[in-house]
C-alpha cells in the first residue's frame, strides 16, 4: 500500500504554496528608526512629592495615639508581636 504513494505529487504542491523571491531584501538605508526606551520619571516624581505629605500625617497621628496611650492595650500588642513574628521586623 505504502510503494503506491506518488511522492513527486507532494513536491509538486509544496512548490505551489510557497512564492518565490525574485529579487533580494534590502534594506532601507534612509530609515532613522530609533529603537531606544524614552521614559519620563516626572510623573513618578510628582506623585511621590504629593504622597508626603499624606505620610507625614500618618505619622504623626500614630505618635499621637502612641502618646495618648491608645496603644498600649494587651491586644495591641499581641498584634504586633504577631506581625513582628510574621514580618521579621
Amino acid at each position: 500500500m505504502i510503494d503506491k504513494i506518488n511522492n513527486n505529487r507532494i513536491s509538486d504542491i509544496l512548490k505551489e504554496t510557497f512564492p518565490k523571491q525574485t529579487a533580494p531584501v534590502t534594506g532601507d538605508t534612509n530609515n532613522q528608526a530609533d529603537a531606544s526606551l524614552q521614559i519620563s520619571y516626572g510623573s513618578l516624581i510628582e506623585e511621590a512629592k504629593q504622597s508626603q505629605p499624606t505620610e507625614a500625617d500618618t505619622v504623626e497621628q500614630a505618635r499621637k495615639l502612641i502618646a495618648s496611650g491608645q496603644l498600649d492595650t494587651l491586644e495591641n500588642i499581641r498584634k504586633a508581636a504577631e506581625a513582628i513574628t510574621k514580618l521579621g521586623i
